[in-house]
């Protein structure tokens, strides 16, 4: 089947958005800051850029006689990105600067915030300290507070370094490569190349659409290279209980889509169908996250397979969920 018969048959099918983006990452330095630069990619288009250091040891209101050598070379990094900000932008549209002796009021407090605001592009920067999690609830507050008593004791606050930015490319510091498309981020970034590869693949594209079943929806993924229908799959009630007996509804369901596919591909090579490990003195239910087969069909058509499969998985004694499952030409896990 070729793309555009496939969307002419199913017009509600839209291009899967999890495919679409893609994030890639690399060890960098910014403004003599080391850290990891993250790219985000929507639709074969850079949409974001960030920068995010390690942490940084300095001084704080709980320890406020800490080193602040490492602290004050993140403050000089953060001038020089402000200033060249300044230049690009002008004036932040937004600014706030905190001693580090300001107390903590959440689970971070910005020592240095700066952000240009404008319907051409968002541009944030800030240091941050990690603050105490005042927030917690009881019982966690008492596990953290079991766990850091086995722990070294800290001597320093620590801060870490962040810019982000997304916009218009020729507003934006070439380094931040916001809208480039992956061939040209390969080029400004080579480190990244055998992941952008990896990643996207030139002529692949998935649809995905939901199905129902007594107000269960489930989700059919179609995969096309070069606008030929390459693998589908279909998962139903993944990681839901199904309310009622399954034998009631997801074994004739799957029965039905085995009566489809007969259609395209003959009589499946192999049927199995089993009784819930429930009840039975053959089956060990004591486990945890076990799957057990409850029905499975399989065609082989040419050099390629296709599966239907219904599996019960079992958490601690008790049916977790149901999971009816189609397959064609997918790559084993």
């Amino acid at each position: 089947m070729t793309k555009k018969d496939f969307l002419d048959e199913f017009p509600q099918a839209k291009p899967d958005a999890e495919f679409l983006n893609h994030w890639f990452e690399i060890e960098d330095t910014l403004a003599n800051v080391h850290g990891t630069a993250i790219y985000q990619m929507e639709n074969d288009t850079v949409r974001s850029f960030q920068f995010q250091s390690g942490n940084h040891a300095g001084p704080s209101p709980e320890f406020p006689k800490a080193d602040s050598t490492e602290l004050s070379n993140i403050l000089k990094s953060a001038r020089i990105v402000c200033k060249r900000n300044i230049v690009l932008f002008g004036n932040p549209t937004k600014m706030i600067v905190n001693s580090f002796m300001t107390p903590d009021t959440a689970w971070t407090t910005d020592i240095f915030y700066a952000e240009w605001e404008t319907g051409d592009h968002d541009v944030s920067m800030e240091i941050s300290r990690e603050g105490k999690k005042i927030d917690l609830p009881r019982e966690n507050r008492e596990m953290n507070a079991n766990y850091d008593a086995h722990k070294e004791k800290p001597t320093s606050a620590n801060y870490t370094f962040l810019v982000t930015a997304k916009g218009k490319n020729k507003q934006l510091e070439k380094k931040y490569c916001v809208e480039n498309t992956s061939a040209e981020l390969k080029v400004n970034r080579p480190a990244l190349k055998d992941d952008i590869e990896k990643e996207i693949i030139p002529g692949k594209m998935i649809y995905s659409f939901t199905d129902s079943l007594k107000n269960r929806e489930g989700n059919w993924n179609f995969v096309f290279k070069n606008e030929q229908l390459d693998q589908f799959s279909y998962a139903l009630y993944a990681g839901t209980l199904y309310a009622g007996p399954d034998d009631d509804v997801l074994i004739p369901r799957a029965k039905e889509l085995e009566a489809e596919a007969e259609k395209n591909y003959g009589k499946p090579d192999s049927v199995i169908t089993n009784p819930s490990p429930f009840g039975r003195k053959d089956v060990n239910t004591n486990c945890w996250w076990c799957d057990f087969p409850r029905y499975e069909a399989y065609w082989h058509y040419g050099n390629k397979k296709m599966n239907l499969k219904l599996t019960e998985v079992v958490k601690g004694k008790e049916p977790e969920h149901y999971l009816l499952e189609v397959n064609f030409n997918k790559p084993e896990d």
